[in-house]
């Protein structure tokens, strides 16, 4: 019992000064929309794209909102819609679709603004699950096969429509010392949470190639696919004030990388 108690005073004092060594990831700043052509720019700016999202989305879309009041000469318009018919484009429409902690009402609710004349106006078009949505305790393997059952019929009923693919957001282990703590003891539920997003992630990204997979949980981790001692990747605590949506740092980050995921869409 004492070696016990001797291990964990040891391991409380490591994980304290892992704390306080923590540092925010490197930032890109805005100087990186440079690197995209301004044409790129211009012909994204005439599309009409379309963004179906819950929780998450929102701090993605506070993020776009933050980069374009700061760019505005990118022409990118931003509007926020109520239903298929207030996207007018061109422009960045954004809507909230189905419901969080029911991933198929979201497949379902994508399907429905297609398929109820949203199909045959957008040039782009695509929708996020949020991380509640994709669990240890639920099947990813039939949720995905769904998934890519619905995507791959819009394809075929709107090809005009380059319809686009988001990884499911990653959360954070928790931030204070006792969080910790219980991690080293054996509690691993948000590592086990997050690996089976990223089993769903890898089959996004198989199934449909990083041309067509904006890779939102790798922004919001980093590039390792493996964090220290095997755990899986998570959202960097920089990001974060609660563990699962983004603050400041985090949608501009995000943010900065979904406009050159985007702009790179522009000319296809």
């Amino acid at each position: 019992m004492n070696i016990f108690y001797g291990w964990l005073a040891a391991s409380v004092l490591f994980l304290a000064a892992c704390s306080a060594a923590e540092k925010a990831p490197a930032e890109a700043g805005l100087g990186v929309l440079d690197e995209i052509p301004p044409a790129d720019w211009t012909a994204l700016a005439e599309k009409t794209i379309f963004f179906g999202h819950q929780s998450v989305g929102g701090n993605i879309v506070e993020g776009l909102r933050d980069v374009l009041g700061e760019r505005p000469g990118l022409g990118l318009r931003l509007e926020e819609a109520a239903g298929p018919d207030e996207v007018r484009g061109p422009g960045l429409a954004h809507a909230w679709i189905g419901r969080n902690l029911e991933p198929l009402s979201k497949i379902e609710d994508f399907d429905r603004w297609m398929r109820t004349g949203l199909g045959d106006r957008v040039g782009l078009a695509f929708f996020k699950f949020c991380y509640v949505d994709v669990t240890a305790r639920m099947d990813e393997e039939a949720l995905f096969r769904r998934y890519a059952e619905a995507m791959d019929a819009l394809q075929s009923a709107y090809p005009n429509v380059r319809f686009l693919h988001v990884t499911v957001p990653l959360t954070a282990p928790g931030h204070g010392l006792k969080a910790r703590i219980l991690r080293l003891l054996g509690d691993r539920r948000v590592d086990k949470d997050n690996r089976q997003r990223e089993r769903y992630n890898d089959r996004l990204r198989q199934r449909f190639g990083p041309d067509s997979v904006f890779d939102l949980a790798g922004l919001e981790s980093g590039p390792a696919k493996e964090n220290a001692g095997g755990a899986p990747r998570a959202l960097a605590r920089a990001y974060t004030e609660d563990g699962g949506h983004l603050n400041e740092a985090g949608r501009k980050r995000v943010a900065l990388g979904l406009l050159l995921f985007l702009a790179r869409q522009g000319g296809r």
